[in-house]
């Protein structure tokens, strides 16, 4: 017997629109530590230069900084100074188990990085 589900399977504006709602969510759960992650970022990387999360993450380790940002992680590079390059690499990160991570390219000059 076959039950109907109540919302649809596959709906890409839904699926969109419930990615950016959880982005929200946890950006806003970690409003500090995603504004100093953030800072690291447009200070580790120049214009035209193209950088990670574990780059970024790494840096935030070595100034003694814990950069638990868990799923705030996702929002970082969600800003104007940023752009997806179309490139992947293998993370480092031993927690990440050598998944995916898009590589960012910084586009814009931010006022006070």
């Amino acid at each position: 017997m076959f039950i109907q589900p109540t919302l649809p399977l596959f709906d890409a504006v839904a699926s969109n629109a419930a990615k950016e709602h959880g982005m929200r969510i946890a950006a806003e759960k970690k409003p500090l530590t995603l504004e100093y992650a953030r800072k690291v970022a447009l200070e580790i990387c120049g214009i035209g230069k193209m950088i990670s999360i574990d780059d970024v993450l790494n840096e935030c380790e070595k100034r003694g900084v814990d950069p638990n940002l868990g799923a705030a992680a996702g929002s970082l590079f969600k800003t104007p100074d940023w752009r997806f390059s179309g490139q992947r690499e293998k993370s480092i990160r031993v927690s990440n188990h050598g998944r995916e991570i898009k590589i960012w390219q910084r586009i814009a000059k931010t006022q006070n990085p």
